[in-house]
Parts: structure tokens; sequence; C-alpha cells
């Protein structure tokens, strides 16, 4: 067989699938279940982002100059990263202080105002040294 009559055999075969692919399209065509999004990330930097001092707390993003600032609740769920090293309120808010104008991202529940991720977008904490 050439190259030539293998490329008539796909095109017909092609031809001949193509109804049964769209068989389940309707007039708009194929339905797709909906995405629905859980989360929506904000961006910020360490001076948009007034953390808490404690957990349960807010906190408040301030996304540009002009902005209306936008308060998020922390609960005892709520991850704080630096990179992808998970640490504790208190190391992250030190870290975050030592960190001016770094990229953070905050990651908030659609059906409510609540924190779930925080993330400074810096070198993870170095390990702990033992002796």
């Amino acid at each position: 067989m050439n190259a030539f009559t293998r490329s008539v055999i796909l095109v017909l075969l092609g031809a001949a699938l193509a109804p049964l692919a769209l068989a389940d399209a309707g007039p708009q065509g194929p339905h797709y279940p909906d995405v629905v999004s859980l989360e929506r990330g904000i961006e910020a930097s360490t001076d948009t982002v007034l953390l808490p001092t404690s957990v349960p707390g807010s906190l408040t993003v301030n996304r540009c100059p002009g902005c209306r600032s936008q308060a998020l609740a922390v609960t005892t769920d709520t991850v704080f990263l630096v990179g992808t090293a998970k640490l504790p309120l208190s190391d992250f808010r030190a870290r975050v202080a030592g960190a001016p104008s770094t990229f953070m991202m905050v990651y908030a529940s659609v059906k409510d105002s609540v924190a779930l991720r925080v993330v400074l977008f810096a070198a993870p904490p170095a390990p702990s040294k033992t002796r």
C-alpha cells in the first residue's frame, strides 16, 4: 500500500467517523460539565498585606493604590508558605518583615472570605542545624 492510498483511506475513515464524534453535540456543540472555581488568587506584595498577630484572626489585602482593602478571615486551616515550606504564623510574619516588596499570593475561598493559603515567593527557610 503506497502513501497516497493510505492517505485516502484515512480521509474516508475520518469522514465516516465524524458523525459519531458529533452525535452527542446539541445545536450549540458538545455539552461539557460546568467548571466551578473553589478558590481565587489575589496577587499582592509584602507591602500590601497586613497579617494577623494570631490565629484565628484576619488579614487585610490592598491590591493596588486607591483600591479598597479586603479583609479575609484566617483560621486554623489557613496555611502559610514560604516557597513550598509550611511555616507557623509567627515564623511567617518574621520572614515577611525581612522581605520588603516581595511578591505574595493570597488564596481565598470563593464562597466566603476565608484565606486558605498565603504564599511568600522567597527562598525557603534554611533547615535548622543540629549538633
